[in-house]
C-alpha cells in the first residue's frame, strides 16, 4: 500500500523537517531572546559564585630504622611497631596543632575570605565575608574559626599497602 512505499517516506521526513524549520523561523525572535537569555544567566552566575579551591597532595611517610643492634651481630634489630608508627604519622597530620602551624604560617585567621567560605556553604556571596578581627579577642576567634575550618575540611587517607598518604583539603 502507499504507507508501505519507501517515497512516501521520503517525502515524510523531509515534510517534517521542513515542518521543524518553518516553525523555527516563525518563532525565530522567541528562540534568540531565549538563547540570550540563557547565555546571560550563565554568565552571571559564573561571575556572581564565589570559587571553591581544593588542593590534594600525595606524601610518602618513611620510618626511620632503630638504631639498636642486637648483641653479637651488626645487623639492626627488626622494628615490630611499624603499624603503630604509621597510624602515629596519620593522627599527627590530622592534629590541632599542625592545623594551629598551618593557619599561622599562611596568615588565614587574617583572611577574610577564608573565614567566610564555609559559613553558608561553599557559594557564600561577598556581602556575608566576615571583616578584618581589630581586638585581641576577635583575633582569638578567627584564629580558632580558621583552626577549626582547617581541621574539618582536611582529609587524610592512606593507601592501602604501602607508605603513601593522600592528603586534601
Amino acid at each position: 500500500g502507499i504507507l508501505e512505499d519507501p517515497a512516501f517516506e521520503r517525502e515524510d521526513s523531509s515534510l517534517s523537517l521542513r515542518h521543524y524549520w518553518g516553525l523555527a523561523l516563525k518563532y525565530r525572535w522567541l528562540l534568540l531572546c531565549a538563547l540570550i537569555l540563557g547565555l546571560a544567566a550563565g554568565v552571571m552566575a559564573t561571575l556572581f559564585t564565589t570559587p571553591v579551591y581544593k588542593a590534594s597532595a600525595t606524601v610518602q611517610i618513611d620510618e626511620e630504622p632503630a638504631k639498636v643492634v642486637v648483641v653479637g651481630t651488626q645487623q639492626p634489630a627488626p622494628s615490630s611497631g611499624s603499624e603503630k608508627f604509621y597510624l602515629t604519622q596519620y593522627e599527627l597530620l590530622k592534629s590541632r596543632a599542625l592545623a594551629e602551624r598551618v593557619v599561622s604560617n599562611e596568615g588565614l585567621a587574617r583572611n577574610t575570605r577564608f573565614l567566610g567560605q564555609w559559613d553558608n556553604g561553599p557559594r557564600e556571596g561577598p556581602s556575608t565575608v566576615p571583616s578584618v578581627p581589630k581586638s585581641g579577642a576577635e583575633q582569638g576567634a578567627a584564629a580558632s574559626k580558621a583552626v577549626g575550618l582547617v581541621s574539618g575540611h582536611l582529609r587524610i587517607e592512606p593507601v592501602r599497602l604501602s607508605r603513601i598518604v593522600k592528603v586534601s583539603y
